[in-house]
Parts: structure tokens; sequence; C-alpha cells
């Protein structure tokens, strides 16, 4: 089947390489300059993604959609589960060097630069997806070092009102989300001649699947017993699963207002609220051992099959204000994002009807101020100048409970971790048209960082409590990209920058254990850097095609890295203690090959492939990591769509490729298809829709539709349909 897709994606290039035709009129985007430009003017390598094709993809939620993009990684975990989602670009490993933002609204949290708010996103909301790739830093600051992704959502001009129901199960019980229900109501429309409104609110239930393995912790099979199944870790040694931890139910709630105030023709006033409520379990955990009389038992423990429960709050609080001159604009926005919640793990002792456990509450706020003007020189050149200011905290702590069922039943405080950082930059961006056919961007942003008031408290080892001194660190982060239409319909892009990605309070502060291996933090950590490149062309072919080839290079230093301790005076025995430093250089490079093309009658076709090699250059810490691949980033990766919407029909066929990636930076980790595996796969997809009228359809979608079984650390899901009904008026 992957020479299938080859076939396909290398034949769907060949035939249409050489057929260039005029330049089409393009979408405008913000997020590559943050000011309107057209995307075939946009310095480096950027992507869009319409409501209209978000429309015709079998994509229950918005990172979905995603998966069918260059350059862009999102891990198959659990699903529809995935509250946190990884979604990064250009092989730049973890989230938190990635940026992800709603409505230029930064969504990565302040304690580990994660993003929990892209689940509670509704494709209905969306009216365009913007993707750039390389570094933004000079826009953006810290996280944007691969890439940044923008979800816009609007308000229709006229009175808008949609409702939609569905229903999705598993094929075969136990391998898919069971019983998946989703609802989705949206209101919009003028209240008076200068006030907007639109004002949405959806829903997700499901009572999950069979997505986590017990395997034995050695190499035998509890005496005594049948029915233990004969697996292994992923480096070959031998373990027996033992059983499951049940169906990982899971629902989230979600309402968002976005308002629009025109106070005069050249002023206005934006606010977005948003809040999401999100909450996780697991329900009748399953054993497959038997005793001689054929009784089922839980061996070793009860304990050993339990995993705990989650319940989180999220808001977003947003407001705007921008002023039009003759030739510039001026523009103030502020957010406030917020997170309150926690979870549970039960400690042993525990049973399938409650005891002893541990409960985590955590809180993350993030303020944001954006002041930005951009002020337009001639009909040609442009200069944005701006300021940022961020302040972001987070505090997480650890109680023990008495029932690992309840997130309040605590008893004692065993430990508590928290600290703040603020931003403060200075950045400047201008654009220039040289010639009718040459332009270029260049732009810089200085950052002034600093982390402060730490502090990780642990009440059961008091030895391991410390109270860090302040931490601060600048960083400047220039860019300069050029396009050059060389003949009309083919364009020449290249850029070349500076990021970098601040530490947070997670490296800074959090201690953690796994078994007995004990994570100890870094106060003193300095930020991470990178320098890319990329040099691309990006050809107009047949009617309204785009074929884009791209070439890109990052190198990362000063990255941040757990080391092995042998220091034996050190709290936590040598060998079974991880210091966070910053160590060692790596890099990433590849190239990305794309093609939107329109076909006839209706039809369309999307497909790419990214080459990605990722290694570690320089680690003194760990010299088995030379040379190896980096976590998380797979070497290759391509998708293949088929589209159609003509008439009364639409819908979509495609297929999505993974290679393997490694969750070890030796990549000790090289047997498939066991729990803590991150196997290649292949994905099959499929969507078919009608229109009733033209105000109500119907569709029916499949995903993995040859049920393709592989393991995403835990088993991914299998083949699942999703049936849904959409009204709109």
């Amino acid at each position: 089947m992957r020479k299938c897709l080859n076939y396909m994606l290398i034949s769907s290039v060949a035939c249409c390489i050489a057929l260039a035709q005029d330049n089409t009129l393009e979408p405008v985007i913000t997020t590559a300059t943050r000011t309107e430009i057209n995307v075939d003017e946009a310095p480096g390598s950027v992507s869009v993604i319409s409501k209209e094709e978000i429309s015709t993809l079998p994509a229950n939620n918005i990172k979905d959609v995603l998966r069918s993009v260059e350059g862009v990684r999102v891990k198959q975990s659990k699903g529809l589960m995935d509250s946190t989602p990884l979604i990064v670009v250009r092989g730049m490993p973890k989230q938190a060097r990635t940026l992800i933002m709603l409505d230029g609204i930064p969504l990565n949290d302040s304690y580990s630069g994660g993003v929990s708010f892209s689940s509670a996103l509704n494709p209905e909301d969306i009216e365009q997806i913007e993707i750039v790739r390389g570094p933004f830093s000079s826009l953006y600051g810290s996280n944007a070092m691969g890439g940044a992704i923008n979800f816009i959502t609007s308000i229709p001009k006229e009175p808008e009102f949609k409702a939609s129901v569905g229903y999705g199960n598993a094929f075969d019980k136990g391998d898919a989300d069971k019983n998946v229900k989703q609802t989705y109501v949206s209101g919009a429309g003028a209240v008076n001649d200068k006030l907007k409104v639109k004002v949405s609110y959806g829903a997700t239930r499901s009572d999950g699947y069979l997505s986590d393995d017990v395997i034995s912790s050695g190499t035998t099979a509890p005496t005594g017993t049948t029915g233990a199944i004969k697996t292994s870790t992923t480096s070959g040694a031998t373990r027996y699963a033992l059983g499951n931890k049940g169906y990982n139910y899971w629902e989230s709630d979600d309402l968002k207002v976005k308002a629009q105030y025109d106070i005069t023709d050249v002023d206005r006033l934006n606010t977005t609220f948003m809040y999401q409520n999100y909450k996780y379990g697991y329900n009748n955990p399953e054993t497959y051992l038997k005793n001689a009389s054929g009784t089922s038992v839980y061996l070793p423990s009860q304990y050993s099959y339990l995993s705990g429960i989650g319940d989180f709050d999220q808001f977003i609080y947003a407001l705007g204000y921008s002023h039009q001159f003759a030739m510039s604009k001026l523009s103030f926005n502020y957010s406030y994002l917020t997170s309150d919640g926690g979870y549970t793990t039960p400690q042993t002792g525990a049973t399938l009807n409650g005891g002893v456990g541990r409960s985590t509450p955590n809180n993350k706020e993030g303020h944001n101020i954006d002041v930005l003007y951009d002020i337009g020189l001639n009909d040609s050149n442009s200069l944005l100048i701006g300021t940022q200011y961020r302040l972001q905290q987070a505090e997480k702590t650890a109680y023990e409970i008495s029932n690992w069922k309840d997130l309040d039943s605590k008893t004692a405080l065993r430990d508590d971790v928290g600290g703040k950082s603020r931003t403060f930059a200075v950045l400047g961006d201008l654009k220039s048209d040289l010639t009718e056919t040459l332009s270029s961007t260049v732009g810089f942003r200085y950052d002034w960082w600093k982390g402060y008031d730490g502090y990780s408290i642990d009440y059961v080892t008091p030895a391991n409590t410390f109270d860090p001194q302040d931490s601060s660190a600048s960083s400047f982060s220039p860019k300069a990209s050029i396009a050059w239409e060389a003949i009309d319909g083919t364009t020449f892009k290249s850029s070349i920058g500076k990021a970098f990605h601040a530490p947070d309070v997670y490296n800074l502060y959090k201690k953690w254990n796994s078994g007995t291996t004990f994570y100890f933090p870094n106060p003193n950590l300095k930020p991470e850097k990178s320098t890319s490149y990329d040099v691309g062309v990006e050809q107009h072919v047949l009617d309204k095609g785009l074929l884009k080839i791209y070439w890109f290079h990052n190198e990362i230093t000063n990255m941040i890295y757990s080391q092995t301790s042998t220091d034996p005076s050190l709290n936590g025995s040598t060998n079974n203690r991880r210091d966070t430093i910053n160590a060692g250089k790596a890099e990433t490079k590849g190239y990305e090959i794309s093609l939107k093309q329109p076909l006839i009658n209706g039809f369309d076709l999307t497909t790419n492939y990214t080459k990605t090699f990722s290694k570690m250059l320089e680690n003194e810490t760990a010299p088995d990591s030379i040379g190896k691949q980096l976590t998380d980033i797979p070497r290759d990766m391509y998708s293949i769509i088929l589209g159609y919407d003509e008439g009364k029909w639409f819908g979509s066929l495609g297929a999505e490729y993974a290679s393997k990636v490694y969750n070890t930076d030796t990549n000790s980790d090289t047997v498939n298809g066991v729990i803590g595996s991150y196997d290649a796969y292949t994905l099959w997809n499929t969507k078919i829709g009608y229109r009733v009228t033209k105000n109500v359809d119907v569709s029916l979608a499949v995903n993995n539709l040859f049920d393709k079984e592989y393991y995403s650390y835990y088993h991914a899901p299998g083949r699942s349909w999703f049936a849904r009904i959409n009204t709109k008026f």
C-alpha cells in the first residue's frame, strides 16, 4: 500500500508540473506578516485551508484537518480522546516549539508550552486555517521556532443560524470510540448597524475505547493462571498482557462568543470569550487471567488495572481595538487564558471501588498584550512596528487522597511547584516591493525574558525543596525573506532567520518521578536558540492548481535535555536521577512537496510528501544519542486526498502515511506493535455527503477504513463511522 501511495503521489506531480498557467486570485492571510497579505506574496512557505475544504474532510475535530498538510506532524495517540495533541512543524520536537493561535491569540500554555484548547475548536467555527513554516520569533517571540498555526474565525455578514447533530461508533467493539455523540448550534447576526455577534455551543460525549493495556512488570506470567498474552517491551524484553484498563470515556462542552463593534467608520472593537470543560475517566477494567477454577483474577493486584480521572475548566477572554488611518493602522490586543482543574492517579492499595490515590490540581494563566502600528510608507512599502508584553504563571500541587475517584478527598499535601515568567519585546518588519516581480521582508524582534517567583516544595522529602533565584535572558530574532516571480505563475522564495524558546515552569521548577526514576528541574536554564533557512519554488499549474517544492534546514542549540546523574551525593540514587540542562545541538532538515489541483466535474486533488532528516549533533551528556533520530519526528509523511463537491453530492477519499518514530533519544525502542511503540501507519479515510436542500445536508464518514492496527504509544483507534445532519438558515 505504501508503494501504491508513492506511485499516486509521483504520478500526480508528474502530470502537472510542466503545465503552467496564469496566476489566480489567492486568499488573504495575516499570520505570515501580522498584516493582511496575499498568499503568493507572503514570506516563506505558507498554506491556507478554507472552510469549504474542511467541510469535505472526514474530520470530527480540527486536528484531523492538519494531518493532510505538508510539514505538519500531528501525533495520533487516542484519536478524538486527545485533549493535548502534539502539533509540530518542520520536525521541531515538542509542542512548545510550534506556536498555535486562535485569531492571533497564543494558545500554548504557561506550564509546559502544550495546547489543550485545540480540542475545543469546532470545525464549524473555523473560517480558515493559516500555516506558516519556518522561524517566526521575529513576529511572535517564544514558541514559534518551527512555525505558527492560526485558526481564524469570523462573524457572517448576514444573519445565520446553524445546528448539527452527529452519532458515531466503532465497527468492532472496543477498537475505537463507542457511542460518540456530538451536537453543535450557533447563531450570528447584526444587532444594529454597528454591532455584530456570533454565539456557538458544542458538546461531545464518548464512552471511549480500550486504549490502555495492562502489562506485567516481569518476564513471566502470574503463576497458577491462564489467559496472559505474550508480548514485549519496545526494546524486546519479554512481557505479558494481563488485561486492559477499560473504556477511556470522555466528554467536552465548549461555548464561544465573538462580537465586533464599529465605533466609527475607522474605529473598531473586537471581543472574544471562550469556555471549555473537559472530563475523562475509565470504566470496566478487564483482566484476561483466570485461576485454576476458572475464576477471573486481578493480578498482581486490582491497582495495576486502574487509571485516574480528570476534570478541567478553561477560559479565553480577549479584547481588541483598531484605528484605520489613510495609509496606516494602529491596533491594540489583550488576551487572558486561564485553566483550572486536576487529575487523579490511583496508588498501591487502590481497588476497583476506590481507595488511596493522589490528586494533582493545577492552575495556568497567561496575559498577552500587543500594540502594533502598520505604517503605509507608499503604495509598495510598509513598516510594521510594535511591542508585546506577556505575563505567564502556573502552579501544580499534589495531594494524597483517600479515594482516587474523588478529586476533593484530600488528606495530605505532597508537593507544590509554581513560578512566573514575563517577556517584554519590541519588533519591526519592513515589507518592500523592490520591483514589479521582486519583493522582500526584513524583520527583527528583541525579547527580554525573566523567570521569577519560582518555588518547588517537597513535603515528603524536605531535602529536595529549593527556593531558586530569579533568572533572565534576552534574545535577538532577525529574519529576512525574498520572493521573485521569475515568470508569470512561477515564484521563487527564500528566507533565513533566528528563533528562540524560553524555558517554561515545567523545566524550571517541576520535580517528578516515574517509578524509581526522579526528574529534577533547573531554574538556571537558558533559552533554546535556532537558526533556520528555506528555499523553494511555487508553480501554478493547469487551472488554479499550485505545486510547491521547498528545502528547509533548522539547527537548534542549547536544547533542553535530561541527563543521567553520576553524583551519588545528590538526592536520588546514582543512575536513577535525571537533571534538566541545556545540552547539545540538533538539526532537522528536509524537503516538502505539495500539489493542490482542481480537476474536472467537481473533483480536486490534494497531495503532499515531507521528508525530514533529524538528528542529535552534539550531546556530551548522552553520547549514544549523537547521530540518532530525534524523538517524535517521523522520517517520512505523505497524504493524498481526492475531494468532490458538485451540486447535491460532496465528500472525499484519502490516505495518509507516517513512518515510525522513536520515543527514546538512543532510538532503542525498535519493537513495533506493543504498548509504548510509535508504529508506522497508513490510514484511509472517507466521507460522503448529500445536500437534501440548500439548508440541510447529511454525511457519513469512515475513519481508518481498512482497520489498520498500530500503536501510537497506546493502542490507536481502529475503524469507526460517524453520521451527521447539518442545518443552516
